[in-house]
């Protein structure tokens, strides 16, 4: 709530979006999403809520995205599992 709607982050959210360090350099909402505190449907409804409040731009549709992006994710381990992880290109050439 504070990050989004009182400090206004999400406004800048596409520039700092990879920074490490300070409290605004990322959207803080992995451990709160993996524990399933909330959900990526509440935080997509807040997104649009903002949109329609404070208008839209590369902030709120790159923090969209990387929530797709989560999913999908989710959606190959869950699918593949360890094997997910195993990458033939990493072992070498194939064999002759």
């Amino acid at each position: 709530r504070g990050w989004m709607w009182e400090r206004d982050c999400l406004s800048d959210y596409f520039e700092v979006r990879n920074g490490l360090l300070g409290a605004d350099f990322s959207s803080k909402l992995s451990p709160w999403l993996s524990l399933g505190c909330i959900s990526p449907r509440r935080v997509y409804s807040e997104i649009r809520r903002y949109e329609r409040e404070r208008g839209d731009g590369r902030g709120t549709y790159w923090l969209v995205f990387e929530l797709g992006s989560r999913d999908y994710m989710r959606m190959l381990a869950l699918r593949d599992g360890p094997a997910l992880l195993d990458i033939p290109a990493a072992a070498g050439p194939p064999a002759a």
